[in-house]
């Protein structure tokens, strides 16, 4: 529901008539708030907050420069409202506001805020409805936010790949902070995610956008002020033509009232999991899900990309699967299922040969790729498809065989393999957009993966320069509003034939993870670094990702594999607890596959999964990726229940059988069982109290691990 509401009031905004006045939806009570006395509200100062930007527009924390004249919010000398809609869809109270400008700009500002949770997020539109083109737009800062309060700093992490979701502390009394991303991917090397923190507490903050960026943090001593400067399409720097608009990043801002590390990420999490993240086809909220991968049977190796399933390979290792009676809910089947350009078939370099998005006829002849498909329906498992759509290869075959045309690629320089579909072109994004959707609809794919292995941010570039003077970033941002909009249309087609409500944002697994990104998707494998290219797994790696992007991705999905010795074992299993778990195994290739360790873990998490997406207490300190020597210890709650769990692991080269933590959002005088499901460390009844002054785990072995159950008491 979210996400449809979002893209229709989009796209809405090309030629909308102005309407005066205020209308009102009835308010709809059916999406659930957060529960009473479970927040960091402080005397409604977060609503205060709101109120004070939409009740008075000049207050509006953004800025930008059209001409030579400079804009910070809304001021009525400038800016004349011609619309003011609201939207009530507890908790969410939705502001749409249009506005005109004496040039012929229409602003639209889409802001919301969400009760009980201390949260509110804003987009701004600019649109020019004049004749002529408009002056040129510059500094488009859809966020020039100010929040008072000493001594402040930036707790954050870094993005996937080489910066390994690395985690800092940033003081902004001694320096400021900038964080750019200039490669267009949102979480490659960089992550637009900040908790913004001082003395009286604090914010979350976010910057919803899928391509390049900046934000700055800039700290005034005497005022004990910070402001924070955000914006998307870095540098923009464009007019725009008759009918044209521009969009900013969404913006998203979750306030706490205490300088306490727990209370920030926890009110984040429980904003992101019910407000921001997709519903499924029915408008209940995410629930956790399992599949397979059944790729790795090919051949020995890690992911096997060179080479794909075909209409001979799949059975065995699907039957393996049904007869061993896994749990599972979709089937993956990744890269090379296409036909290369040319019509050959792709048996050597999966990257090299994408565009068609047309079956490999070779490798899946006549009926059978709708065969294994039907395979999966018949027996209440949908279909997870591999699709990288925006790019393509080898143009002159596409040209002569598939109707592309030579000036819808976008690229930085002469490689065959790096061309860009330009998305900002209209003919360009309905090609893709047909052959991606009949593909989805033809074959009933139940889940769209969409992997992006490029960095386009110079080929957008190119392009501005391409079309003229004074139109840098207009590439970029016309290409991000249709991506979103291909997006829509892609969870349309999955509906229209019973499929997800979202699809899976894969852009090699962590690439591509901001916040508007994932108010359509959820990433089914957070990084690509924590399996495909570290085979085997690092459980060091995979515990250190588990605890930065616990606090900002808690619907994020990790795949599992065998170890070096080609076993599973509890530990590597516990190790990958998520909401999403992929086992990407060899299931009919290993003969020594242990069924009994891989079942046993999906019993047990199959019964803690429900904790995984509540409130998260990292209870040690966070450790870098080789860190073979220590204890990495988590635990989660549900703050309704009272019911949660501790996950506890002794990594590979620790010489120390107990660690104590100190639990976390349980109550001093309640009463709590801790039941190890290994039997090892269990408690019947302990007081909450002394809980919190210190519990010792004991793992007599290193490379082990427990899982603990907390229960409150009656």
């Amino acid at each position: 529901m979210k996400k449809t509401l979002l893209f229709l009031f989009l796209f809405s905004l090309i030629g909308t008539t102005a309407i005066g006045g205020v209308s009102t939806i009835k308010e709809n009570k059916s999406v659930m708030a957060i529960n009473e006395g479970e927040t960091s509200m402080k005397n409604g100062e977060s609503r205060k907050e709101f109120d004070s930007y939409i009740n008075n527009l000049e207050n509006f924390p953004c800025s930008f420069m059209c001409g030579n004249v400079g804009y910070r919010g809304f001021k009525q000398k400038y800016f004349t409202v011609i619309e003011h809609k609201i939207n009530y869809l507890s908790p969410k109270e939705q502001h749409i506001i249009r506005m005109t400008m004496k040039n012929g700009l229409v602003i639209t500002l889409d802001t919301s805020y969400y009760e009980g949770y201390d949260a509110f997020d804003w987009t701004i539109w600019i649109k020019n409805s004049a004749s002529e083109n408009s002056p040129i737009i510059k500094n488009f800062n859809a966020a020039d936010y100010l929040l008072k309060g000493n001594n402040a700093f930036i707790r954050g992490i870094l993005g996937d790949h080489e910066k390994q979701y690395a985690e800092y502390d940033f003081d902004l009394t001694k320096k400021d902070f900038i964080d750019e991303n200039v490669i267009g991917r949102s979480t490659h090397v960089t992550f637009p995610y900040y908790d913004l923190a001082n003395d009286d507490g604090g914010a979350m903050i976010a910057i919803g956008w899928p391509g390049t960026y900046r934000a700055k943090f800039l700290y005034d001593k005497d005022s004990q002020t910070t402001n924070f400067v955000g914006q998307g399409c870095l540098d923009f720097a464009s007019y725009l033509k008759p009918g044209e608009q521009i969009m900013s990043p969404l913006i998203g801002i979750v306030r706490y009232y205490e300088q306490n590390e727990y209370t920030a990420i926890n009110a984040w999490r429980r904003w992101y999991v019910d407000c921001n993240a997709p519903t499924n086809s029915d408008g209940s909220k995410f629930t956790s899900i399992q599949g397979v991968f059944l790729k790795r049977d090919i051949k020995e190796g890690a992911t096997n990309d060179a080479d794909s399933e075909t209409y001979e390979t799949w059975r065995d290792s699907y039957n393996q699967v049904i007869n061993h009676n896994m749990d599972f809910d979709f089937r993956l089947i990744d890269a090379g299922w296409y036909v290369s350009p040319n019509g050959e078939s792709t048996t050597t370099d999966w990257w090299g040969h994408v565009g068609t998005w047309a079956v490999d006829r070779k490798k899946w002849p006549a009926n059978t790729f709708k065969d294994t498909i039907n395979f999966s329906l018949e027996r209440g498992k949908f279909t997870q498809l591999w699709f990288e759509t925006e790019r393509v290869t080898h143009l002159d075959d596409l040209v002569r065989n598939y109707g592309f045309d030579r000036r819808w690629a976008i690229a930085e320089h002469g490689n065959n393999e790096l061309n860009f579909v330009n998305l900002a072109l209209e003919d360009a994004y309905q090609w893709i957009k047909n052959r991606v959707v009949n593909m989805i609809i033809d074959n009933k794919i139940g889940l769209y993966r969409e992997d992006f292995n490029g960095e386009p941010a110079a080929s957008w570039a190119v392009y501005d320069a391409f079309t003229g003077p004074n139109r840098k970033g207009m590439t970029e941002n016309l290409y991000t509003q249709n991506h979103f909009r291909l997006w829509q249309e892609v969870i349309n087609a999955q509906l229209s034939v019973g499929g997800c409500n979202y699809i899976d944002d894969c852009a090699s697994g962590g690439g591509r993870n901001d916040l508007l990104s994932l108010r359509y998707s959820f990433p089914f494998n957070r990084s690509d670094a924590d399996w495909a290219m570290v085979h085997p797994h690092s459980m060091p790696l995979r515990l250190a990702f588990s605890h930065a992007t616990f606090r900002w991705l808690p619907l994020a999905g990790v795949y599992v594999n065998e170890m070096s010795d080609g076993k599973v074992g509890m530990y590597n299993m516990r190790a990958s607890y998520a909401p999403i778990m992929t086992y990407a195994l060899q299931f009919s290739k290993n003969k020594n596959l242990d069924w009994d360790v891989v079942k046993r873990g999906q019993a047990e998490w199959a019964m803690i999964n429900k904790y995984l997406s509540k409130d998260y207490y990292p209870l040690t300190p966070y450790h870098n990726v080789s860190d073979d020597k220590t204890w990495d210890v988590f635990q989660f709650m549900d703050p309704t229940s009272g019911e949660g769990i501790i996950q506890a692991f002794r990594k590979e080269k620790n010489k120390d059988r107990t660690q104590t933590v100190y639990v976390q959002g349980i109550d001093d005088d309640a009463y709590y069982s801790l039941t190890d499901t290994d039997g090892n460390n269990t408690l019947a009844r302990v007081r909450g109290k002394a809980l919190k002054q210190g519990y010792s785990i004991i793992l007599d072995n290193p490379a082990s691990a427990a899982v603990i159950l907390i229960k409150k008491l009656s």
